[in-house]
C-alpha cells in the first residue's frame, strides 16, 4: 500500500536531450558500457525528490552544453516521475470522501524538477479544471471588442473620466498584454497547483487590474465586469489549490531518492569516544554514519557500551565493575550472534562467524569463516568482502530507518566483487525490494537478473553523443548493451555445459507467458516444467532458427513453440526441412495441439475476458477497452485488439504485448488458488496444463 514511482524521464541533463519515459518496477536494472550516460539518468532521477532535501545542480555544469547558449531557460524540465498512489492507501487516510475522489481507482501523482530547483506536482485524474483559464481569454477578448467600438471623445487629455483615443489605446495594450501573458502561460502547461505558480499568476491579475483600473471612469460599463472577473480569480488563485492540499497531506509518504556511487568500508575498529562525540554533533561525516549504523544494526548503544567498561588503571575488581563487565560481555556476544545469523542469510558462499571485542576504547570487528578459523580483524579481510559487509550494513539499517519508502539510486554497486558475490548481490536487492524499489546502473553481466529480463532497460549512446534508452533488450543493435547479451549467453551456456532442457519461444511476451503457466500450475499442484528447463525467447519466429542452429550444433535439441500463424507456418516449415528432419517432434505449431484451424497464438491460451480485464487494470489504453468489441473467434486476440484500436484511433503502445504478459504474471502471483480459478476459468487451466504435459513429454522424443 506504498506510494510507488512508476516511471520518470530524464531531459536537459548533461548528456541526455531526452531519455523518454523509462518504466520502474521493484527493480529496475539501466545496463549499458561506461560511458553510456547511466550515472547522469540516476543523478538526474535523484533531483527529483532527493532525501538529503538538498538541490545540487547547475546551469554551466548540467545543462547539456551544445545547447546551452541556445535552449538555457530556468523552466526547462531536469526529471518527470509518475507515482501510483493506491486507492486503499487513500482510504486508510480518510482522504477520498474529503477530496472528492474516485473510491475505486488509484491516482497518479505527477512530480517535475526544473531548473529553478521549484517541485511542480500534480494528478491524474486533475483534481481541478483548467477551464477558467479560456473563460478568461473569451473575456478579454470581447472586452477588447467594447472597447474597440467604442466612441471616442475629442483629445481632451486633461479628463481622466472622458473616453479618448489616447485611453483607448492604454486599455487596449493593457488587455493585450494581459492576453499574451495567459496564452504564454497556457502554452507552457503550468498546472497552477503550487503555491508559487498561483501567487505569480494571482500577481499578475492584480498588476494588470491597477493598471486598468485608473480609466473605469472613461469606460466603466466595458471595464467593471472585467475587472471584477479579474480580481476574483486572482482572490482564487491566493487560496490552496486542491491539489496542493492533497500533496500536504501525503507528503511525507511519497518515496524519496537516495543516490549511492562510494560506499564508505567500515574498518576493523572504531574507536568509541570519537563516535560519541559526532553522535552529539553531525553524523554526517561518512567514518561516523557507517559506524554508528553498525551499534544500530546490533541493538547496542555505544554511550552505554562505552561506560559499562570505564573505569580507572588502579580500580579493584568490584562487585558493580564485575556486574558492568558481565552485563556488556552480554551485550556484545548477543550482538555478533545476531550478526553472524544476518550475515549467513545473505553470504552462501561459506560459514562466517562474526564477533565483536571492546578493549578500552574501541570496538573491534572480528571474522572467521570455515576456511580460517581463526578470528582476524575485518580490516585485514579482503576489500571485497569489506566493501560487501559494508553495503549490507547500511543498506539492510538504513532502509528499515531512514531510507525507508525510498527509491535506492546505486551506482555500478559491487563492482569490486568477484563473481559468485555479485550473483548473491541480486539476492540482495531482491531482499531490498520488501522495503524500497531499487534502481541500479551496470555493465557487469553478473549482476543481471535472467530470471528477470523485464527489469533490464538498456543504456546506449546514439550517433551524436546523446544517451537513449531502450526496452528492446535481447537482439539490440547498440553495442552498448553488450552486458546484456553476454549475460544470456553466459547463462545459457552454464546450463548448455549441464545438458538442461531448452525451449525456443517467439518473443519476449510468449516467454513470460510460459513462466507466467508454470507459474499457475505450480500454485494449483498440478504437472510443471522440469527444473532443468530454460526458456530462451528469440525475438520473432524468423530469428528461431538461428537460435536451434546455435543449440542443434552442440547436439541439444530444443523444444521450439511456434505461433500458428503465417510467421509461425514458415519457421515450421523451414525448420521441419533443415535441423529437425529426424526430431519432428521437437517442433509445437500451437494451433495442432488444440486442433485450432485458424491462427493461434500463445495469448489465444487465455480468455480474452481474461486478457482485457488485465489490460484495463493498469490502463493500458485509453479509453479502455470493451472486452463486447474483442470477443472474435475468428481472429487472433491481437489482430482483434489491433484492429479495433486502428478503428477507433486509440493509441495501442508499442510493447502492449510484453506490458499484458507481464501484467498477467503479477495477477496470477499475487491471487489466491480459489481466485485463480474463477480468474482463469478451470477450462483455460485444462488447456495450459495439456501445453505443460506436451512440452515435458516431447523433451523425451
Amino acid at each position: 500500500m506504498r506510494i510507488r514511482l512508476t516511471d520518470f524521464r530524464i531531459r536537459n541533463f548533461r548528456c541526455i536531450d531526452d531519455s523518454g519515459w523509462i518504466r520502474a518496477g521493484d527493480i529496475t536494472a539501466l545496463v549499458g558500457v561506461n560511458e553510456a550516460g547511466k550515472t547522469a539518468l540516476l543523478n538526474g532521477l535523484h533531483t527529483l525528490n532527493p532525501g538529503s532535501g538538498e538541490i545540487e545542480f547547475e546551469k554551466m555544469k548540467d545543462f547539456p552544453r551544445d545547447r546551452v547558449t541556445e535552449d538555457y531557460d530556468k523552466n526547462c524540465t531536469i526529471a518527470e516521475g509518475h507515482f501510483i498512489v493506491p486507492i486503499d492507501y487513500l482510504k486508510e487516510k480518510k482522504l477520498v470522501e474529503r477530496f472528492n475522489l474516485n473510491s475505486e481507482k488509484n491516482l497518479v501523482l505527477l512530480l517535475e524538477r526544473r531548473y529553478n530547483k521549484i517541485l511542480y506536482y500534480g494528478f491524474e485524474p486533475k483534481l481541478e479544471s483548467k477551464d477558467f483559464i479560456q473563460d478568461l481569454l473569451e473575456l478579454l477578448t470581447n472586452s477588447r471588442r467594447l472597447i474597440n467600438r467604442k466612441q471616442t471623445a475629442k483629445d481632451r487629455s486633461d479628463e481622466v473620466n472622458v473616453f479618448t483615443k489616447e485611453i483607448q489605446k492604454s486599455i487596449l495594450t493593457n488587455i493585450d498584454a494581459l492576453r499574451k501573458q495567459i496564452e504564454d502561460i497556457n502554452e507552457a502547461n503550468k498546472s497552477l497547483s503550487i503555491p508559487s505558480e498561483r501567487e505569480e499568476f494571482a500577481e499578475l491579475l492584480y498588476s494588470h487590474v491597477r493598471d486598468i483600473a485608473q480609466f473605469v471612469g472613461a469606460a466603466s460599463e466595458e471595464l467593471n465586469p472585467l475587472l471584477d472577473n479579474l480580481e476574483d480569480i486572482a482572490d482564487k488563485m491566493r487560496e490552496k489549490s486542491i491539489s496542493h492540499q492533497l500533496y500536504e497531506e501525503i507528503k511525507e509518504d511519497i518515496p524519496i531518492f537516495i543516490y549511492f556511487e562510494d560506499y564508505y568500508i567500515l574498518n576493523g575498529s572504531v574507536v568509541i569516544p570519537d563516535l560519541i562525540k559526532a553522535m552529539k554533533g553531525d553524523l554526517r561525516y561518512r567514518e561516523f554514519r557507517i559506524q554508528n549504523t553498525l551499534f544500530r544494526h546490533v541493538g547496542l548503544d555505544p554511550k552505554e557500551i562505552y561506560d559499562l567498561g570505564v573505569h580507572g588503571v588502579f580500580d579493584g575488581i568490584t562487585k558493580e565493575k564485575q556486574s558492568d563487565l558481565k552485563t556488556r560481555k552480554i551485550l556484545l556476544d548477543s550482538a555478533s550472534k545476531r550478526m553472524t545469523e544476518t550475515l549467513n542469510d545473505y553470504f552462501q558462499e561459506r560459514s562466517y562467524q562474526v564477533e565483536y571485542n571492546v578493549d578500552g576504547q574501541f570496538l573491534e570487528v572480528l571474522i572467521a569463516d570455515d576456511d580460517r578459523r581463526i578470528k582476524i580483524n575485518l580490516e585485514e579481510r579482503s576489500k571485497g568482502f569489506r566493501w560487501y559487509f559494508s553495503f549490507f550494513l547500511t543498506f539492510l539499517v538504513e532502509s528499515k530507518d531512514a531510507h525507508k519508502n525510498a527509491v535506492l539510486l546505486l551506482d555500478e554497486p559491487g563492482i569490486h566483487l568477484h563473481l559468485q558475490a555479485q550473483f548473491n548481490l541480486i539476492k540482495f536487492f531482491n531482499k531490498l525490494k520488501e522495503s524500497n524499489q531499487v534502481v541500479y546502473t551496470t555493465h557487469s553481466p553478473f549482476l543481471i537478473d535472467e530470471e528477470n529480463l523485464n527489469q533490464v532497460r538498456s543504456v546506449y549512446e546514439n550517433g551524436e553523443g546523446k544517451t537513449k534508452v531502450t526496452e528492446d533488450n535481447l537482439i539490440p543493435k547498440q553495442k552498448s548493451v553488450f552486458p546484456l547479451q553476454a549475460t544470456l549467453s553466459y547463462k545459457a551456456s552454464q546450463k548448455i555445459l549441464k545438458e538442461q532442457n531448452l525451449v525456443l519461444v517467439e518473443n519476449e511476451s510468449d516467454y513470460n507467458y510460459l513462466k507466467t503457466i508454470n507459474l499457475l500450475m505450480e500454485k494449483l499442484n498440478k504437472e510443471t516444467l522440469d527444473r532443468d528447463f530454460i526458456i530462451i525467447p528469440c525475438k520473432g519466429s524468423s530469428k528461431i532458427e538461428y537460435f536451434a542452429r546455435l543449440f542443434v550444433d552442440l547436439k541439444n535439441f530444443p523444444i521450439v513453440v511456434l505461433h500458428s500463424d503465417e510467421n509461425g507456418q514458415k519457421a515450421y516449415d523451414r525448420l521441419i526441412k533443415t535441423l529437425f528432419i529426424e526430431k519432428k517432434d521437437k517442433l509445437i505449431l500451437l494451433g495442432d495441439i488444440f486442433n485450432h484451424k485458424q491462427e493461434y497464438e500463445v495469448e489465444d491460451l487465455f480468455k480474452k475476458e481474461t486478457l482485457v480485464k488485465c489490460m484495463n487494470e493498469v490502463e493500458l489504453t485509453s479509453p479502455l477497452i470493451p472486452f463486447s468489441k474483442i470477443n472474435n473467434n475468428e481472429q487472433t486476440f491481437s489482430k482483434s485488439l489491433v484492429q479495433y484500436c486502428n478503428q477507433n484511433q486509440i493509441n495501442l503502445p508499442n510493447n502492449w504485448r510484453i506490458q499484458l504478459s507481464i501484467n498477467l504474471k503479477n495477477d496470477i502471483r499475487n491471487k489466491n488458488v480459489d481466485d485463480l480459478i474463477n480468474y482463469i476459468s478451470l477450462k483455460t487451466i485444462n488447456k495450459l496444463e495439456k501445453l505443460i504435459k506436451e512440452i515435458n513429454k516431447r523433451i523425451l522424443s
